[in-house]
């Protein structure tokens, strides 16, 4: 069961905007991760610790939505330079970034 819900379709404010969430593995990331979901947007699902990434990414492509997992560590510059290119090559841009961790 999620706990998060999508909204009316006429009242979706991001929809298919691609978001960057970083710290999405847990807490105040997944959240963010899963209200920017309920609001219709893409979401690239940031964090150190892969595993339970894959867990939220699953969630959420299990409900119709799509969701980008990619385990990086955002202290080290190649890695977010991947990452940015990841998200490119995936979703072909970036409308928004949540840099919770």
């Amino acid at each position: 069961m999620t706990a998060w819900r999508f909204r009316e379709e006429g009242k979706i404010r991001f929809k298919d905007k691609v978001t960057v969430v970083t710290g999405a593995a847990r807490g105040i990331g997944r959240a963010i991760a899963l209200a920017f979901i309920g609001e219709g947007a893409k979401v690239a699902l940031v964090d150190i610790d892969g595993e339970p990434l894959e867990k939220l990414r699953e969630e959420i492509v299990n409900c119709g939505s799509q969701a980008l997992r990619i385990p990086c560590d955002i202290s080290k510059s190649s890695a977010v330079g991947e990452m940015v290119n990841l998200v490119l090559g995936t979703f072909g841009r970036m409308d928004i970034l949540v840099n919770n961790a």
